[in-house]
């Protein structure tokens, strides 16, 4: 049996767009091709015999010009052969990117796109087998007559299969309680393996490094940079080197990525809560790379619910952008005997009118608390100019 040493990597998603980010996206962007180089780097490193990229290299088939042609470049200053496999976002079909003029006028040699299920010679002794996707809605899979198309034998060389998509068992995308796209059995790949048919299956669409089953031959290999918070993608900014050695196969993962999406929930109550909101935000590395998501629940005085307001709003500015989910339920409130301390005249009156239709509940409680924020921010304003 031939050797091989390999790059597997997936959902790469050049062009997706992080609308919290608005000026900022340009940062955004040049990681995310970073992620690309650095693939490339240990790729050259390890003198890796191909980089296989299961799926969405592309965020989109109408991706800006620009991503395609700074992609192909990146990829044309290397040497190693590259395969890229068409996935759910960039599928092979009428208006493709891999179809564009300007993909064919920019591809470098050394990048090629696995467009149908036959099987392709990637170096001496090595063949992959890919099934790229065609459709929106791919049918499930019959991994038996892919893995039959290969045609050298057990004993002639490495087989690869390439594929992109859902589990029956483990899921797809970002989302780990999607449960659609089931597109492949987890049982069937292991038989695939089992039976000498493949040696290792590479899989796309699942943005979180996963081992399937327990051949030791099957993953998923994430994206090489974060594409979503930490409470739906657990392990992603990494890549798998490859390496298979007669019988044996290793698995390593190197990390690409430098970007963090943080989801952080906190129940906010005191002056004490929000300064452990803030110690918390100070202890986190690198906040120009890193999106905070907020989840704040409790019931806060105006005055602390002004200075979380102020919090928030700097340190969007000190990260990548901070930002309090609609999901939270915090809520401030002042005692109706505190009113006639922080208010007077008209502004007194809509103060005890607001705290009443919060106190209430319902469909209106959350716009009386923000108009009672509001007010009180005026009120301050006002009195220290």
């Amino acid at each position: 049996m031939s050797t091989v040493k390999f790059v597997h990597t997936a959902d790469w998603q050049l062009g997706m767009k992080r609308h919290v980010l608005g000026a900022r996206h340009s940062s955004f962007d040049d990681a995310r091709m970073d992620s690309v180089r650095a693939i490339v780097a240990r790729a050259e490193a390890e003198r890796a015999d191909f980089i296989l990229a299961a799926g969405d290299v592309f965020d989109d088939n109408t991706v800006a010009t620009e991503y395609v042609i700074r992609a192909l470049s990146v990829l044309g200053e290397t040497e190693i052969p590259v395969y890229i496999l068409p996935g759910n976002h960039d599928l092979y079909s009428a208006g493709s990117v891999y179809q564009s003029n300007t993909f064919a006028r920019y591809r470098p040699a050394n990048v090629h796109v696995i467009e149908s299920t036959e099987p392709v010679q990637v170096c001496e002794g090595v063949e992959v087998v890919g099934l790229p996707v065609v459709s929106k809605y791919p049918l499930p899979a019959n991994l038996g007559d892919l893995g039959g198309k290969f045609t050298t034998g057990a004993s002639e060389g490495v087989r690869i299969l390439a594929l992109h998509g859902g589990t029956d068992l483990v899921f797809s995308g970002t989302d780990p309680d999607d449960e659609e796209g089931g597109q492949f059995s987890i049982a069937d790949m292991e038989r695939v393996v089992a039976s000498g048919a493949a040696n290792y299956i590479a899989l796309g669409d699942r943005h979180s490094v996963t081992e399937l089953g327990t051949t030791g031959r099957i993953w998923y290999s994430g994206a090489p940079e974060v594409t979503a918070f930490d409470d739906r993608e657990t392990d992603s900014g990494q890549a798998l080197l490859v390496e298979i050695v007669g019988d044996e196969c290793s698995v390593e993962t190197f990390r690409t990525g430098t970007w963090k999406m943080m989801r952080i929930d906190v129940d906010l109550d005191s002056e004490g809560d929000l300064e452990l909101l803030k110690s918390r935000l100070d202890g986190i590395e690198d906040k120009q790379k890193t999106i905070v998501k907020l989840t704040l629940n409790g019931t806060i005085s105006l005055e602390l619910g002004r200075r979380l307001d102020q919090l928030v709003e700097d340190y969007a500015e000190l990260f990548a952008n901070v930002r309090v989910r609609k999901a939270s339920t915090i809520v401030r409130r002042p005692a109706f005997d505190d009113i006639a301390k922080l208010f007077s005249g008209y502004a007194r009156d809509a103060a005890e009118d607001l705290t009443e239709k919060s106190i209430a509940g319902g469909a209106d409680a959350r716009t009386a608390e923000d108009a009672l924020a509001l007010l009180y921010r005026l009120s301050r304003a006002e009195a220290e100019s």
